[in-house]
């Protein structure tokens, strides 16, 4: 797109005698890149920075302006980035929170979805592996039992694969009867540190090969998840407005928010799928938005298991 506009900018200052080439080479390439990424303040910061002539910026912003205007006008729809988050499904936040969360005033609760895949200090093999087989979550918040359940931590998916990859198991049984046995004649754990987890040659890694990779006996053994799980969480109360909610996920870039209640126990989770159903109900005169926060319902049929990565 650089090439094309600068060659067509440059045509153009050939044709009128005494204008400088070099110039027009210049503003045609911004031209016609932001005529697709459609962007008004970057894109002529860039192209200044990179040329090293300050005089460049009026220029540079009245042909982005433009350009921008007619790539709308022309093809009727937003910038190529807009247009991918589109295609991949990925829930893009504008800048500014819906205003149905300040007329309604929303709480989390009004907005989380109820489904909650939790995760406790201490799990056997076969279950995790059977919840990430079940959902695609890429976080998963972590419980302990021992204090009525409160949240302690969260871990990754990706965490989640390298220990049971490099088979970080601990012997302990519980007293399972049919896993006893192999417990007991299995060595003590192996400590991992975040240089071994091997992250990048993971991503290539199938839940089956994943599962084949493990033996009989090690899928009966258990994992300790207090070790490699994030000890301080981001967490919200359920009474916390659907407003700030949505300024975390902008200015922090969750990927989930878990919502505890008063004890701290984990109740529920917004997504960036829950808040972007607030903006559909602005379009939608809050009709949907303000039956289910008059009922105390939640404003989202999307399950949450259907995170995904902003990386």
């Amino acid at each position: 797109l650089l090439y094309v506009g600068a060659a067509i900018g440059r045509a153009f200052g050939l044709v009128y005698e005494g204008f400088d080439v070099r110039t027009y080479a210049i503003l045609g390439a911004a031209a016609s890149l932001n005529g697709v990424v459609r962007v008004l303040i970057s894109l002529p910061a860039i192209m200044m920075e990179t040329t090293t002539i300050s005089t460049f910026v009026s220029p540079l912003m009245i042909v982005c302006l433009v350009s921008r205007y007619i790539g709308n006008g022309v093809f009727r729809s937003e910038g190529i980035y807009d247009e991918i988050l589109k295609i991949r499904k990925i829930p893009f936040l504008e800048e500014e929170p819906p205003k149905v969360t300040k007329r309604l005033v929303l709480r989390a609760k009004d907005v989380m979805s109820m489904e909650l895949v939790q995760l406790q200090l201490t799990m056997q093999v076969q279950a995790i592996f059977e919840i990430l087989q079940e959902y695609n979550h890429l976080d998963f918040p972590v419980t302990d039992p021992s204090k009525g359940g409160q949240l302690v931590g969260s871990i990754s998916r990706a965490t989640l694969k390298a220990i049971l990859w490099k088979k970080a198991l601990s012997p302990r049984s519980d007293g399972d009867v049919e896993c006893e046995e192999s417990s007991a004649q299995s060595e003590d754990s192996l400590d991992l540190s975040y240089d071994q987890f091997e992250f990048d040659r993971l991503e290539e890694v199938s839940d089956t090969d994943l599962f084949n990779h493990l033996k009989g006996e090690e899928k009966c053994m258990y994992m300790s998840l207090a070790r490699y799980m994030t000890l301080s969480p981001i967490a919200f109360g359920e009474d916390g407005s659907a407003e700030r909610a949505f300024e975390l996920f902008r200015t922090l870039g969750l990927r989930q928010l878990v919502v505890v209640d008063s004890d701290k126990i984990p109740i529920g989770v917004v997504t960036r799928f829950d808040l972007k159903v607030l903006d559909e109900e602005e379009d939608g005169h809050d009709n949907k938005a303000g039956t289910l926060a008059s009922n105390g319902e939640t404003a989202t049929t999307v399950k949450s298991a259907s995170l995904i990565s902003m990386s």
